[in-house]
């Protein structure tokens, strides 16, 4: 069986982007409760908290109830690529373990798929997401 050459992202659109991606990665359902326009509830039912809107171009607001008993007034929010490279990290003020934080990345991010990691003293959750400008 020969080896086929698998396109470099950045010839992809970016729906065809996000599926190459998610097919060399596989998907990871346990970990995303966002994909695409809606919010889909992680199988577990531990966890809502959701980005609105997704796709974005890289202003979206992080919203809902943190997993756990987000017992911490102060959640982490740090945006990875798939690469695992941090492009963004913040803190956010948590309300009666309820986050609505706004996020705005850089503008020189690179159109694809991206990986937000909300952590709320032991508790966390990861959320994907697409950029697209």
């Amino acid at each position: 069986m020969a080896n086929q050459a698998i396109p470099h992202p950045k010839n992809l659109p970016v729906q065809r982007h996000t599926q190459h991606l998610l097919s060399c990665i596989g998907t990871h359902p346990h970990l995303v409760n966002t994909i695409g326009n809606a919010a889909a509830p992680v199988p577990n039912g531990a966890n809502n908290l959701a980005i609105i809107p997704n796709p974005n171009t890289g202003t979206f607001t992080l919203t809902g109830r943190l997993p756990g008993n987000a017992s911490s007034l102060f959640a982490s929010i740090e945006v990875d690529d798939l690469l695992g490279r941090a492009v963004y990290a913040n803190v956010a003020l948590v309300n009666n373990g309820i986050m609505d934080a706004p996020v705005r990345l850089s503008n020189d991010l690179a159109d694809g798929v991206y990986l937000v990691k909300v952590k709320n003293g032991e508790a966390s959750q990861v959320i994907r997401f697409v950029l697209s400008h």
